[in-house]
């Protein structure tokens, strides 16, 4: 059916649109694929209700509130990049930390300083938790009390944590109110696939900058892989345990112990480096 030249589009739907007819401008399934309806749509804002719950009970002192839900550990340090940072910025990235940091928060115009340079002076200090690669847990409570009395940050990529068990660290999240840590599904179950990454924050003017970020991204992940990781949560601490006892985690292999090492095996991932 032609459109007639004086009808504007939401005109002509007015006009010729009727229930049970395909809108293909449209994000809902089509005709016959009733049981997937609300399955493939866009996901919330922040990710499911019910994931964003499950995430939150791995902290102590946090809300699903304080959850988003991303596309990736990847996803979620560069949202973090794109929310905190700000042209003029000194930003101190620990050795280790994720290219999808460093390369926003420098295109922002920040500059990016390896490891403890300089320290005292940076608005934003991002560390991995353990160290990557040599795998040592950090002590986050000087740093998190030497940053609050200046009025800094402090982001913790915490994806191998879980990985320690017993030998673990509290997450920065649940140490402060202002700090962020960012974790996956990748690392402590293996699930690379999903593309499933989180940010908690208990700041919920930092959380709604990162939330924005993350909608001007990608929108958030599918909802599909989210239903998937509600279901993989709800066995998160007895496959957690079965992984950490066999000594790996995802496509990096995690060695418990006082120190644990973290390698890259290039055999599963043919590019040579750990997908987030």
């Amino acid at each position: 059916m032609d459109c007639p030249e004086e009808l504007s589009v939401l005109d002509y739907y007015a006009r010729f649109f009727r229930p049970g007819m395909t809108d293909l401008s449209a994000s809902s399934p089509p005709r016959g694929a009733e049981a997937w309806k609300g399955r493939v749509d866009y996901g919330p804002p922040g990710g499911l209700p019910e994931l964003r719950r499950a995430v939150a009970d791995l902290y102590a002192g946090v809300r699903a509130e304080d959850v988003i839900v991303t596309n990736g550990a990847s996803e979620a340090l560069a949202a973090t990049a794109f929310a905190l940072v700000q042209a003029g910025d000194t930003v101190s990235a620990g050795r280790g930390i994720y290219p999808s940091f460093r390369e926003v928060a420098r295109r922002l115009g920040a500059t990016v300083k390896p490891g403890d340079a300089g320290r005292g002076h940076c608005s934003l200090i991002v560390v991995n938790n353990p160290s990557v690669p040599d795998g040592r847990l950090v002590d986050l409570r000087p740093v998190l009390a030497e940053a609050e009395s200046r009025g800094a940050r402090v982001v913790s990529d915490e994806v191998h944590l879980d990985l320690r068990g017993a030998h673990s660290n509290p997450p920065a999240a649940s140490l402060s109110p202002t700090a962020v840590s960012v974790g996956d599904l990748s690392k402590p179950l293996g699930l690379g696939g999903l593309r499933i990454g989180w940010v908690v924050c208990r700041d919920p003017v930092a959380l709604e900058a990162i939330g924005r970020a993350v909608q001007i991204l990608s929108g958030g992940p599918s909802v599909l892989a989210m239903e998937f990781a509600v279901k993989a949560m709800a066995e998160y601490g007895p496959r957690l345990a079965e992984r950490s006892a066999a000594g790996h985690g995802s496509d990096c292999d995690v060695h418990r112990g006082p120190v644990v090492a973290i390698t890259h095996h290039k055999a599963q991932d043919r590019r040579g480096s750990c997908r987030r």
